[in-house]
Formats: C-alpha cells, sequence, structure tokens
C-alpha cells in the first residue's frame, strides 16, 4: 500500500513551492497597473475614487492587488494533501507564471486580461473589528490607611438594577477553593477567566507550599555545609590566608533557607488576611443581591408566603 504523502515533510516539494511562489511575487511588482487599484478598501471609496482618476498605467509596489492574490491562494492551498490537488494546483501556478510574464507588456492581450480581472474583481470592506466591552471587577481594592494594615475591598458595581438584568435576579453563591480563595459562583457555565485565575491562584499556592517543604528537607544538608564552611575558614585563618573578619564576613547556608521560609510564610499571611477581606466584600454583596431578588418577589407576587421567599 503507497505511503501517504505529506507535503511538509517533503523537503523538495517545500523548496519548489517556495520558489514558485517568490518567482510569482516577483512579477506582480514589474506589471504596470493603474494607480486606482491601490486604494482604500472601502468599496464607495474605491467606486468614487476610480471615477475621478486618470488611467495612467505606473508601477506600483504597495498594497498591490495581484500579490494580494498570490499569497491569499497560497494560503488556501498550504493545508492540502492530497496529490492529486497538489498537483493541480502547482500546475496552476506554473500556468500564472507565463501568464505573468507576458502580462509585463502593456499592450499584450495577457495584460489586460489581468487588468479586467482586477477591474471586475474590487477590494472588499474590511471587516469592522468587533470591539469587546471591558469586564469591569467585581470588587474595587481601597488602600490601606497606614503602612502595617490591609486593604480593603468594596463592590465594583454591583448590585445592578433590575433593568439591566436579563429576567429575573439570581443570587450569587459565595464560595471557595480548597486553599481558601474566595469567589463568587455567578452562574453557570463558569466564566473562563474566573477558572484561569482560580487556576493561577491553586499553583501559586501549591508552589509556595513547596518551597516550605523542600526548605525543610534541606535544613539538615544546610547546617552540615555551614559546618564544613566553617572547618575550611579556620584553616584559611591558620594559614594565614583569611582574617577573623573576613571569615565572620561570610554567608550560611542555612540563614538563607530561613530568609527564604521567612518571605513565603510572610506571602501566604499576607494572603490569608487578603482572602479574608475579600470574602468580607463578596459576603455583603450576596447579602444585597438576595435582599433586593426578595423585593423584587415580593412586588411580582406581593401575596407570596414568607416562607417561600428564603430563595
Amino acid at each position: 500500500m503507497p505511503m501517504r504523502f505529506v507535503p511538509k515533510r517533503s523537503t523538495q516539494h517545500r523548496i519548489a513551492c517556495i520558489a514558485l511562489y517568490r518567482l510569482l511575487y516577483r512579477q506582480a511588482l514589474k506589471i504596470a497597473i493603474p494607480k486606482d487599484f491601490h486604494l482604500p478598501l472601502l468599496a464607495s471609496e474605491y467606486l468614487e475614487h476610480r471615477s475621478k482618476s486618470s488611467k495612467l498605467l505606473v508601477p506600483s509596489q504597495e498594497r498591490n492587488p495581484i500579490r494580494a492574490l498570490v499569497t491569499r491562494q497560497f494560503r488556501r492551498n498550504r493545508h492540502d494533501t492530497s496529490p492529486r490537488l497538489i498537483h493541480a494546483a502547482l500546475t496552476s501556478g506554473y500556468k500564472f507564471v507565463d501568464l505573468l510574464a507576458k502580462a509585463q507588456d502593456p499592450s499584450s492581450p495577457e495584460h489586460e486580461q489581468v487588468i479586467d480581472y482586477l477591474d471586475s474583481h474590487p477590494p472588499k470592506p474590511p471587516k469592522e473589528p468587533k470591539i469587546k466591552p471591558v469586564p469591569r471587577p467585581l470588587l474595587i481594592q481601597i488602600p490601606p490607611r497606614s503602612p502595617g494594615s490591609m486593604p480593603s475591598y468594596v463592590p465594583a458595581e454591583r448590585p445592578l438594577p433590575l433593568s439591566s438584568l436579563k429576567g429575573k435576579r439570581g443570587i450569587p453563591r459565595l464560595c471557595s477553593t480548597s486553599h481558601g480563595f474566595p469567589f463568587l459562583r455567578l452562574g453557570k457555565p463558569q466564566s473562563p477567566i474566573l477558572s484561569n485565575m482560580l487556576r493561577y491562584k491553586s499553583l501559586q499556592f501549591e508552589d509556595r507550599a513547596q518551597y516550605k517543604e523542600a526548605a525543610d528537607e534541606a535544613t539538615d544538608d544546610a547546617i552540615e555545609e555551614d559546618m564544613w564552611d566553617k572547618v575550611v575558614e579556620n584553616l584559611l585563618v591558620t594559614e594565614g590566608i583569611k582574617t577573623h573578619e573576613d571569615a565572620q564576613d561570610s554567608g550560611s547556608y542555612l540563614q538563607t533557607l530561613e530568609d527564604g521560609e521567612q518571605l513565603v510564610k510572610a506571602e501566604m499571611d499576607w494572603e490569608r488576611k487578603d482572602n479574608i477581606n475579600r470574602a468580607r466584600a463578596l459576603m455583603k454583596l450576596m447579602l444585597e443581591e438576595e435582599k433586593l431578588a426578595k423585593a423584587e418577589a415580593l412586588e411580582r407576587n406581593p401575596r407570596l408566603p414568607p416562607k417561600l421567599l428564603g430563595l
């Protein structure tokens, strides 16, 4: 059974395609085309400029439409794996090599054929980019009043008015990860932004915990390294290579581990206190949403029993 042909694994095929692409690309620059083909991509501006501009044929190297057509066609065919389709595409490319070579003469019928094709296929207007609204944060951080205190949080824009909601008001639920990071579950499906943030927080907590565990395991090794360094330094002092002051200024492996462990512990303690402040703000927000939901339920049905307002 013949093996399947994979174009990207064939060096000869890749070299042939790149050479064909470069040849077509260079030939496109040598064809004299009207100035008015190099216009803004809006169709209205294109047609308006076509009626006012001259028909002078000049070579142009900026936004050449023939080069754009060549690039677009190569991009369309780059995923082809069928030998039949690849053979047809390369055969068509070699035919266009002859066509563009003859079209370099402005008086040739091939040049007129190229101009007629460009005239009948004006550039398409560009698609307007979709501007996505920037999501506002759920909480706003209030800086601490004193250097030693923790920052506090307040809701940014929630609870929202009923007019800006679709349907009934849903009450968010205060949840927490296994590492103690609080968040509000607003609905289903969960936002990818929230999922990525929770994943990042979990990985950050695990990295700090692993560092503390590794530091505890390396304590005995650090003590032995310090003892060995002290023996070596005493020998250097005895030989007169070092003085007692130089020996005392040298660092300590154990001290480095303890400093790193204290830093990680301080970061974890700060994050724990920060999570508590976040949870308080989120709890306040959840209670306000629940209060509004009960009021709106009574407004829709004033005879609703109080027991059913547990929501």
